[in-house]
Formats: C-alpha cells, sequence, structure tokens
C-alpha cells in the first residue's frame, strides 16, 4: 500500500504521475482512504497544507472524492492543519 511519485525525468517536470497513467490510488482500495490513513492523505496535500489538484495526482474522481471527504474529517479532528503558516524570521 505504499504510493510513490513516478521519478521525473529532469527537475523541471512534476513528480506525479503524468497524462496517460493510471490512478495512483489504484492499488488502494476505496475502504483504505479514510482520514484514519494519514501517510495516504499527507501525500495528497502540498507543502502550504491545501489538496493538490486532480490534474496534477491524476486520481480518479471517485478516489478524489473520498480523498477531498477523508482529508476535511482529518482537519476537523485536528490529525492535519488547515494550512501550514511560513515561518517569519526576525
Amino acid at each position: 500500500m505504499s504510493i510513490k511519485p513516478v521519478p521525473a525525468k529532469d527537475a523541471s517536470e512534476p513528480v506525479f504521475n503524468r497524462k496517460g497513467y493510471k490512478c495512483a490510488l489504484h492499488d488502494v482500495p476505496a475502504q483504505d482512504i479514510t482520514y484514519h490513513n494519514l501517510p495516504v492523505i499527507r501525500f495528497f496535500i502540498s507543502k502550504r497544507g491545501r489538496i493538490i489538484s486532480v490534474r496534477v495526482t491524476n486520481v480518479s474522481a471517485y478516489k478524489q472524492r473520498l480523498l477531498r471527504e477523508a482529508i476535511f474529517n482529518a482537519r476537523f479532528l485536528g490529525l492535519i492543519p488547515y494550512l501550514k503558516k511560513p515561518v517569519i524570521a526576525n
């Protein structure tokens, strides 16, 4: 159940799957996409705390909806922050 990004050819290409590839969660059953499964949820959240779009991750629409619901529940329960604020040095 490990989810790993496809390695990019060079630094300018995105890390996630590119167009024409399978869903990134095709091996993960729908029952495993819940707020309990934090490693999967954190993989689809950006450094700023936002949900990464379907165009970038190539996740199917059904599993994207499950991810969205799981992320919302985890945020509500305080398991992950709503937004990660940058540290401002004085």
